[in-house]
């Protein structure tokens, strides 16, 4: 600045409510501004803030919309102006209670869905499957109803599919003692999925998606013969493991026969089966010995 410097006074200039050094103006006087009306504030820097207005006609055709739009929504909700909140807060609680009785007849349907899902499901190797399409508003509907089936079965996996509203949506659940048996839902999910999506997860649950639509009876066939496949693979083993103990267990007879008897295993009779099988522990072996006629011996 030189020596005068022009200064711009809002009001009277001895006692005005702003009084500014002028960078540059386009108005004689402050009355030239008319209407004003802030439209944004914000912090753009340490310390400083920027507020953005509108003057003149610009404020008055803002000014005029905001007015037509009141005058719209007052017809729409078929209220007065002076009543739109009021409206609204009235509209908002309706919406709750109508969302919270929607909310419990989906839970009343899949609590229905689960018993006959139960009823129906298949066995294999000792775990019981369901495995089935639902209706589910969303993937927090179909996860409830799939924990649901779980919960009514003692040893069993869940796999649910679903119709989204773009989309299809899978979720697997399995019990503790079908995880235990070999049940995995995320390689379930996984492979099941790959047919229209894809996903994951962990041993006892999991949940994917898929774009393909048509492919929902794909998945449900697939994530049947994965289910057999657990089954059979975890009944070969059991197979083995039997084989296993059958061979030890004759050798144990050839071994008692011979009275050379090994320390896990137990040689009794009828008569003292009780006392003798006392304090066994795993991966012991109980030969129970009996005399069908005069000469012959049998082993269990």
């Amino acid at each position: 600045y030189g020596e005068v410097v022009r200064v711009v006074a809002v009001g009277d200039f001895n006692d005005p409510f702003d009084l500014e050094f002028c960078g540059g103006t386009h108005l004689k006087n402050s009355a030239q501004i008319g209407q004003f009306r802030i439209v944004s504030e914000a912090g753009i820097a340490a310390g400083i803030r920027r507020i953005e207005a509108v003057t003149g006609a610009r404020c008055y055709e803002m000014n005029k919309a905001d007015r037509s739009l009141l005058d719209e929504a007052a017809t729409a909700l078929k209220t007065p102006k002076d009543k739109i909140v009021e409206r609204i807060d009235a509209l908002h609680a309706e919406v709750k209670t109508l969302e919270k009785e929607i909310a419990d007849i989906n839970k009343a349907k899949a609590g229905s869905f689960a018993d006959d899902a139960v009823k129906t499901a298949k066995e294999f190797g000792g775990v019981k499957a369901v495995i089935a399409s639902c209706d589910a508003a969303d993937a927090a509907a179909l996860r409830d109803t799939a924990d649901k089936i779980r919960d009514k079965l003692d040893c069993g996996v869940v796999f649910l599919a679903a119709k989204g509203e773009d989309k299809l949506l899978f979720t697997a659940m399995a019990t503790k003692s079908a995880v235990e048996k070999g049940a995995h839902c995320g390689n379930i999910i996984k492979e099941a999925a790959k047919v229209a999506g894809g996903g994951g997860g962990r041993p006892d649950m999991a949940q994917a998606g898929g774009k393909d639509l048509s492919k929902l009876d794909d998945a449900l066939a697939k994530a049947e013969q994965l289910v057999f496949k657990i089954a059979e693979e975890k009944q070969d083993k059991a197979l083995v493991k039997a084989d296993d103990a059958l061979a030890e267990a004759m050798k144990a007879i050839s071994d008692a026969q011979s009275g050379n008897t090994p320390s896990n295993i137990v040689f009794t009779g009828f008569s003292n089966f009780d006392r003798k099988t006392k304090g066994l522990k795993p991966g012991d072996f109980v030969i129970l010995a009996a005399r069908p006629g005069v000469g012959k011996t049998s082993f269990a």
